[in-house]
């Protein structure tokens, strides 16, 4: 097999110590896709397991993978950013070095965006988990989008944010290069391993023209490997986690440098959903972190958050298991003092945390 000097389509891979997986995951790009005008794209980010080796042992075999090693740890989106500077196809597919696709995914995926000149084709996905005699278990799959067509000027990202008629996971998703270039463009550069996805598509779908949603499922997704699967974090762990917090601000500051926040309800949609990716931090930190530690890692998301007064009242008004936890009451009683003074005393936070510590404290 000859290297591609044009291809259809590239795939990005970034791997992180992903040997156990990602042998499975090439062949389902090297060997079994139909469509042989690809070109692969692996970004190693440093992994400390076989995957580098893996890697250059593949790309000796078969020139239409690339392969680049990154000299420190940068996280999948920064990862992602490289590997879109580097691809040359016309359309760019996403994959994940534990997950793999069906053998006819780029073709069809290809020919179809190419008679419906589309930008983007969403596709459904099978989940499924590894048993430990090495079978596959399926597991429900992802509720389907749906056939549909969205086209017009900010209508996909309408389709995103206020009819929330689809998710912003970018693996399933082919995508026209031109808008994954301009979203590397447009995006910061930074560490980041959770909400990446969502940052990045932001100036896609601020862009695209026409989008299909098809529920075809292509997208084969081992759910029970990767950062979504850790159930014990650590507080350095939980850091790495709460890289969320700076997409949130990065996505704020593009959307209000589009003006797309000006539109009150584009502003309403986004706000709801920067709301829900906070709590779902909170979640992690009341569910998955060491028991002890969880306080270590408070004024780390209040420095990060993209608006500590809405990140605290989030909290506050939708946690009610926090009045009964003893390290994050702790927390409030400093951060009452703090913030108290820190905020004007009209401030939404103020008059929040003052109604808020009222009530716990009047049960202790």
């Amino acid at each position: 097999m000859s290297a591609i000097s044009t291809p259809a389509v590239s795939v990005i891979l970034p791997v992180y110590n992903a040997a156990a997986y990602l042998e499975e995951s090439l062949d389902s790009l090297l060997k079994k896709q139909t469509l042989q005008n690809i070109e692969v794209i692996a970004v190693d980010d440093c992994s400390k397991d076989d995957s580098p080796a893996i890697l250059q042992k593949r790309s000796a075999e078969d020139p239409r993978l690339k392969v680049i090693l990154m000299k420190e740890n940068r996280g999948t989106f920064s990862v992602r950013k490289r590997a879109v500077a580097e691809a040359g196809g016309k359309y760019i597919l996403f994959l994940d070095p534990d997950d793999f696709f069906d053998p006819q995914t780029a073709e069809e995926l290809y020919a179809l965006a190419e008679k419906e000149n589309a930008d983007i084709i969403h596709f459904g996905i099978k989940e499924f988990v590894i048993q430990p005699d090495g079978s596959r278990k399926a597991l429900y799959n992802w509720r389907s989008c749906g056939n549909e067509v969205i086209e017009g000027e900010r209508e996909v990202l309408r389709d995103l944010l206020i009819r929330k008629g689809h998710f912003w996971a970018l693996c399933f998703k082919l995508i026209r290069r031109e808008l994954c270039t301009l979203a590397a463009e447009k995006t910061k550069d930074f560490y980041c391993v959770m909400a990446e996805d969502l940052y990045f598509y932001v100036p896609i779908a601020v862009h695209a023209r026409k989008m299909l949603k098809i529920e075809n499922q292509y997208y084969n997704y081992n759910t029970g490997s990767g950062i979504t699967s850790r159930k014990i974090l650590s507080a350095e762990q939980f850091k790495r986690t709460a890289t969320a917090l700076d997409a949130l601000c990065g996505i704020r500051d593009y959307l209000q440098e589009e003006k797309i926040l000006d539109d009150p309800e584009f502003q309403s949609a986004y706000l709801s959903l920067e709301r829900e990716e906070i709590l779902q931090l909170w979640h992690k930190w009341r569910s998955c972190m060491v028991d002890g530690t969880r306080g270590d890692v408070l004024p780390y998301l209040l420095e990060h958050a993209p608006d500590r007064e809405r990140l605290m009242l989030a909290v506050f008004d939708e946690n009610d298991y926090l009045h009964n936890n003893e390290e994050f009451l702790k927390f409030v009683k400093v951060m009452y003092r703090i913030l108290n003074k820190a905020f004007p005393q009209n401030s939404k936070l103020r008059l929040g945390l003052k109604s808020f510590a009222k009530r716990i404290f009047r049960k202790k």
